[in-house]
């Protein structure tokens, strides 16, 4: 018979990934303080009823079983990671660019990253746009930022719908940065909401330089709507968790992969 311990432990498994999305055997060994193996075995349970897929390295929520999308809830998962991800993405930035920073816990990273880089006198003349509030308030500080407006969504902190995508059509940017809520070789990058998906699709084709920045959780998963491929970017930059045939799959398309 199944121990209480190990019912409890499945639980808070499930919690933490209808919060987080994905979680690597690593973390979720020190979140339910138990060995691998036994982590493993709960990881099979999970999928067996169906709410969670196993992949290269961890376990990820089934679409559907995942509550709605909180930056507040997402913005301490994997702070290491993003970070990492986050200061290579900055170093990219030159001075003179015009840039656009996507929303999400990846590109706030990025905005610090930034901001600490302007801070510095490493960058001058960079013209910086987002629809994130969190960005705006980070690299208000150093540097003129415009805001692209809209309806404000409080669960991401940022503004999309018609007014934002109109203002979005009548720019031009050198270098764009963008998240996904997951990334699939042959579905491509793709949103849990359409306005995300639109807004995605409306800066990647008026972007020069097109940089991905999702941490490998996301790879090998399909959201709900897709808005690019992979032959849509230049740079992908994620960590050094990424699974080496999903890597080689992608060096082979003739894109720049950088794992951090």
């Amino acid at each position: 018979m199944r121990s209480e311990k190990m019912a409890a432990r499945e639980n808070q498994l499930l919690q933490t990934l209808r919060t987080a999305g994905s979680l690597t055997t690593e973390e979720a060994v020190r979140l339910v303080g138990v060995s691998e193996s036994t982590v493993r075995r709960l990881f099979i349970d999970l999928e067996k009823k169906g709410v969670a897929v196993k992949t290269y390295g961890g376990i990820r929520i089934v679409q559907g079983a995942a509550s709605e999308y909180s930056y507040d809830r997402l913005e301490t998962v994997r702070v290491e990671v993003k970070q990492r991800i986050a200061f290579h993405a900055a170093s990219l930035i030159e001075s003179g660019d015009v840039v656009y920073l996507d929303t999400g816990t990846t590109a706030a990273q990025l905005a610090v990253a930034l901001a600490q880089r302007i801070r510095a006198g490493e960058l001058k003349d960079v013209r910086l746009f987002t629809n994130s509030l969190v960005n705006l308030n980070i690299l208000s500080q150093v540097s003129l930022v415009s805001l692209i407006g809209g309806e404000y969504r409080a669960n991401r902190r940022d503004f999309h719908g018609y007014l934002a995508e109109e203002t979005l059509k009548r720019l031009h940017f050198t270098r764009n940065f963008f998240g996904a809520d997951a990334f699939d070789l042959s579905y491509g990058f793709s949103a849990s909401d359409f306005s995300s998906a639109r807004m995605n699709e409306l800066i990647l084709q008026n972007s020069d330089a097109r940089c991905a920045i999702l941490d490998s959780s996301k790879f090998g998963c399909r959201s709900v709507v897709a808005f690019a491929k992979l032959s849509d970017v230049s740079t992908v930059v994620t960590d050094d968790e990424l699974d080496p045939e999903t890597a080689a799959r992608i060096r082979e398309s003739g894109k720049e992969l950088v794992l951090v």
